[in-house]
């Protein structure tokens, strides 16, 4: 559907925050999605590819928690940019990475490489005062990654584990 027609709509790309506004027939699920998010350590929000999660966090809960007086990031990704291989820097987890690199994406690489999940929210939440909301969007691309990356899986899912332990 062409945009500028403002359908409801924005055809074959998810909805953005600044659709929030045509974003509707969800709101159960927003609700839902949102009290789990700000009440619980961990949430996860599964389903087929393709089924409307992206949009559903993007147009729906971010708008509704972005409320709240806690700091939300962007929804970071776990392929974000180029991460491995990735020469010039040391030995990194390339999905780590990725998720700094998308949260901070003026961050220059080379000062994420040795910082972990937990000291970048840590010090975010330290930094801010209150509450940290981080989202991870796309993490079928993880479980689907068959690049000589994929060895780093069981390391990231230990890092957002100790991430998530106080």
């Amino acid at each position: 559907m062409n945009r500028s027609c403002g359908g409801p709509y924005p055809g074959t790309r998810p909805f953005e925050q600044k659709d929030h506004g045509r974003f509707f027939g969800r709101s159960a699920e927003t609700e839902a999605l949102a009290d789990l998010w700000l009440t619980n350590r961990l949430t996860v929000a599964a389903g087929p590819v393709g089924g409307g999660k992206t949009s559903l966090l993007n147009a729906g809960v971010l708008p509704f928690v972005g409320a709240t007086p806690a700091e939300v990031l962007e929804p970071g990704r776990v392929c974000y940019g180029s991460t491995f291989p990735f020469g010039a820097l040391p030995e990194h987890n390339p999905y780590s990475l990725a998720l700094l690199r998308s949260w901070v994406p003026l961050e220059t690489p080379n000062r994420l490489v040795g910082l972990s999940i937990r000291d970048f929210i840590h010090t975010r939440a330290r930094r801010h005062g209150g509450p940290l909301l981080a989202a991870i969007d796309q993490t079928e691309e993880l479980l689907a990654d068959q690049s000589p990356r994929w060895v780093h899986r069981q390391a990231f899912f230990d890092e957002i584990a100790n991430a998530l332990d106080h």
